[in-house]
């Protein structure tokens, strides 16, 4: 009995303790950084459907003045979809606004979604601004520092762009619910039924644990 109740709760640990490696939101926007044509991809590798995401370009740095982050303003041809999903999707630009020569200039934006689920991938082109210029020529590395947040049914997670070893600014979200495998619960299943039993087996036979 005493080398099962060490056993059994390595068994339980190692069953909770294992979880789905593919429960993540993935961004990515291909290199290379010094390109000026600024592409976002982003791929729903998990169960729990995305509903909306929101980019803050507050903790971007322009090249041209690194104290300047990145803008946004959503008039026709900053914003085109390369690849949809099997729904629809809005745009919408969040917080107060700057005023350059006309052009309102923002650093958060969301996209919500009616149907973007496991397996789904939104892809687009944009063309972000700064520093007032709304014709300045934005690169794919001048990206990195933006807050990515998904939001989900079960809440939201968030991750920030970054530079990777392929080249590209990249992230991976992990999941707001990282839901064990389905082999974890069949193992967590079976130590439960051990311990219920033998437990049982050596109370009613007069042995203490």
């Amino acid at each position: 009995m005493k080398k099962l109740s060490l056993v059994l709760p390595l068994i339980l640990l190692f069953a909770v303790g294992t979880v789905r490696a593919d429960d993540v939101y993935t961004v990515t926007s291909a290199g290379p950084l010094t390109s000026f044509s600024v592409n976002l991809n982003i791929v729903d590798n998990d169960s729990v459907p995305i509903q909306s995401i929101t980019f803050d370009l507050s903790g971007t740095h322009s090249a041209f003045n690194s104290a300047d982050p990145l803008t946004f303003d959503s008039s026709s041809g900053i914003f085109s979809v390369v690849n949809g999903t099997g729904g629809s999707y809005t745009l919408s630009t969040l917080g107060s606004p700057q005023n350059f020569g006309g052009t309102l200039e923002y650093n958060a934006w969301e996209l919500t979604f009616t149907n973007f689920g496991l397996g789904n991938s939104f892809s687009f082109n944009w063309d972000p601004d700064c520093c007032g210029n709304n014709s300045y020529g934005t690169t794919v590395g001048e990206q990195a520092g933006m807050l990515i947040t998904i939001g989900t049914m079960n809440g939201n997670v968030s991750g920030t762009l970054e530079p990777d070893s392929a080249g590209n600014l990249s992230v991976v979200i992990p999941s707001a619910t990282t839901a064990p495998e389905p082999s974890a619960m069949m193992l967590l299943a079976s130590a439960l039924i051990l311990l219920a039993v033998f437990g049982r087996k050596f109370v009613h036979s007069g042995f203490a644990a």
